[in-house]
Order: C-alpha cells, then structure tokens, then sequence
C-alpha cells in the first residue's frame, strides 16, 4: 500500500531522528570512556564556563568536566581563599588555553600545578601559592580586564604573563582596532548554538578546523605575511599596561614570549600538527605566522625592558620540539614539565 506524503516524511523524519539520537549517544559513550567526559551534561564549554558583563566568559566555580576542574573561586587548581594568608607567597598566571591547561593528560601534570610543586619545595620561608587564571582564548585585552577586576583581589607577589598566540587572531583581522572590538563578539554562531547540547556536533566542528586549515592553503588566496605594526604596538601596551597595574599592589612581573614548536622545519615536515593554528589565523600566510610570532615575542622583550620586569624568554631558550607539544603550542605531558622546569628559576621567592 502507498504511503501517503505525510505518513511517508514523519517516517523519514522520525529515523533521521533515530539516528541522531543514536550517534549523539554513542559519542558522549566513547568520550566518557576515553575522556572521561559525563555522558549527561551540555558541552565542556558551557559546563565549565559562564557569562560574565565585562569578560567574554570566565570559569565557573565548582564546575568539573573531564579531566578539567575550576576550584571554589573560579580559577583552576586547588580551591583557595581570596584573602591570601599570613606567611604565603602568591604567584598569579595570566594567559590562554596552554596555561589553563589544555594538552596534559591530568589536572596534576600542567605545568602550573608542577610550578606550584617544585616552588613549593624550594620555598623554605613562606608557603607558596600558584594561582591559574589562564582563560582559553584570552588575549591581553581579557587578561588586563581580569587582573584589575580579580587578580588584584587576590593581593599577588608576582604576575607571570604568558601571551602572544591567541592576539594574533585580532592583531591579522582586517580593520583592527586597538580594543580588539573588530574581532571579538558576544553573539554565538548557530554552530556554538548547538554545540552546547550535542556532543557530537560540538567534536566534528573542530575536526572541521583541519578542513579548512587544508582548504586554505590550496585556495591561492592572498594572505598576510605579518601583522600590522599598530596590533604590536597594541599588545605591547597591553603588556605594559598589565605590569603597571601589578605596580599598584607592588606585586613584581615575569613576561614569557611565548613558547610553540612552530618554524620553518617542523611546518614543513607535519603540516597536520599546525592545522588548528592555521585555522585560527585565516588571515595569516604561513610566512606571516612565523613572522607574527617574532613580531610578537619581540614585543614582549620589549615591554619587559622597558618595565625593568623579568623576561623568561621562552620562545629562544625552549627547545621546539614537537615531541613536547600535542599541536603548534598546546603541551603534552612532557613539554609541560619541561616548560615548568624552565620557568621556575625566574619566580625568585624572597
């Protein structure tokens, strides 16, 4: 017997449905098993993040999500207080997704939870208290608002900034502006939208990025082989900016250029590695990656001599392994402790 049109589309849209369901399923499964991700809860994203008036989005506290843990006020690590105690040393991060801790396989094994270990055991006459407020997808703009509107709070000793990636992405857009308003928005796309509730969505976007890092590289579109003079004079003053503020408690300032496997070599030999990044800067040549990321170190060497902070030059004195990385500048469990190692000496504990 035929079916009528209607009967014949609810069919249709019922197992299309089914079949969703079924694949939604699945993957929130094998991320609980591999991740250990919770099968019942929105994406990492919304469960770990929260709006915020005058930041794009902050961690929010108490929130779990995988191997990711945000502890009672909204940083990362071990909860806290805001008073800092009597007798304790506070060393404030500020920066991106590598220093909240995307790459390493553990909450204990990212390079601010080493940090605090080896200091802490250095430290014979105060105790020692590493606080994580690194925010993926901060840029400098985010982090100087952060710092004057809860890092002061938190009456610091020392500020170590590490940053320079995640301001390319505004310094390459066309129309800059030195507020970063040309590039960063609070409207979500109807990908985002979605991704919030379907897990599976929320994993095939971003294996997408390395669709369009491949398509980009063969378009023969024209791209930048730097960034423009005024995005390095913008983050520079963020820079300096920043420092200045720490000023005002008296809290000192490490700057980091920041640390990546990314050169000629490496991109050549495993483009795949890099496809995130290239994703992420559309607007960038491969050549002007790699000259935006000298541009942008040098202005972090900069600011820390014009400052008379301590500069921990990462970027030359890290060796750009990519054994240590899980992609262009993510660490992985190695790099990590590596990395922590590295930045030990500079955090100069009186």
């Amino acid at each position: 017997m035929k079916l009528s049109f209607q009967k014949a589309f609810l069919y249709s849209l019922v197992g299309i449905i089914s079949v969703f369901i079924f694949i939604e399923l699945t993957t929130r499964i094998v991320y609980k098993i591999i991740k250990d991700e919770p099968i019942f809860s929105k994406s990492g994203a919304a469960t770990l993040f929260m709006d915020h008036p005058y930041l794009p989005t902050i961690p929010r506290p108490g929130a779990k999500f995988g191997i990711f843990r945000v502890n009672n006020i909204g940083l990362r690590g071990p909860d806290t207080t805001w008073t800092k105690p009597q007798g304790t040393y506070r060393i404030l991060l500020l920066g991106g997704s590598s220093t909240w801790g995307i790459g390493p396989s553990e909450e204990n094994k990212n390079w601010p939870c080493i940090l605090q270990n080896i200091l802490a055991a250095k430290s014979t006459t105060k105790n020692v208290e590493v606080l994580n407020l690194g925010v993926p997808g901060y840029t400098t703009v985010e982090s100087l608002i952060q710092l004057a509107l809860i890092g002061i709070s938190l009456s610091p000793d020392i500020i170590v900034i590490v940053h320079g990636y995640n301001d390319w992405k505004p310094g390459s857009t066309p129309g800059f502006k030195t507020d970063y308003s040309h590039w960063r928005t609070r409207e979500k796309t109807w990908i985002q939208c979605i991704s919030t509730y379907s897990r599976f969505i929320e994993k095939i976007s971003a294996h997408i990025s390395y669709l369009s890092a491949d398509l980009k590289l063969k378009s023969g579109k024209k791209l930048l082989d730097s960034v423009p003079e005024e995005a390095i004079i913008s983050f520079e003053r963020n820079l300096i900016s920043t420092v200045a503020l720490g000023k005002t408690i008296s809290a000192d300032a490490v700057l980091v250029t920041f640390p990546s496997c990314l050169n000629a070599t490496n991109l050549n030999n495993n483009p795949h590695r890099f496809a995130r990044l290239i994703s992420y800067t559309p607007f960038l040549s491969i050549k002007g990656m790699i000259v935006s990321q000298e541009q942008y170190n040098n202005a972090t060497r900069h600011a820390a001599q014009i400052t008379h902070s301590i500069l921990a030059d990462a970027s030359s004195l890290l060796p750009q392994d990519p054994s240590l990385f899980i992609d262009h500048c993510h660490f992985n469990d190695a790099g990590a402790k590596e990395f922590a190692r590295f930045l030990a000496p500079y955090i100069l504990i009186p």
